[in-house]
């Protein structure tokens, strides 16, 4: 009996393992293309992963170099995607990372209603 729940245990924390260095591959900043419009990279994400949660914040920058802020919320691991949303006033954005290879790059998709988001993004630190 001991040793099937220190192997009940094993396996528990081993999956916790795995998931917290799933989400670890998340963490950071992430950043689409400068716009030659505004000069400023058009959206910044900031990942954050604490105690396997997911948090941080999505900066929109628009045309006339006002930004919106908006916190992270109901984040989700799914393989290499992490789905999460954002509030932008009372309306909520449902936004898509996916990794790509070497998990310094990733393709960002939002979309609110019609509106639709496609942006490569490039991992800064």
């Amino acid at each position: 009996m001991k040793i099937q729940r220190s192997l009940n245990l094993l396996a528990i924390l081993m999956g916790l393992s795995s998931l917290a260095v799933a989400q670890a591959q998340f963490a950071g900043k992430w950043q689409t293309r400068i716009s030659s419009a505004t000069g400023k990279h058009s959206i910044t994400l900031n990942i954050v992963v604490n105690e396997d949660k997911v948090g941080g914040t999505l900066i929109l920058i628009n045309p006339d170099r006002s930004e919106i802020e908006s916190g992270i919320l109901n984040a989700e691991l799914r393989g290499d995607t992490l789905e999460f949303g954002t509030k932008v006033t009372q309306d909520t954005f449902d936004w898509r990372l996916t990794l790509k290879k070497g998990n310094k790059k990733g393709s960002l998709h939002g979309s609110f209603r019609e509106m639709v988001i496609d942006e490569d993004v490039v991992k800064q630190r």
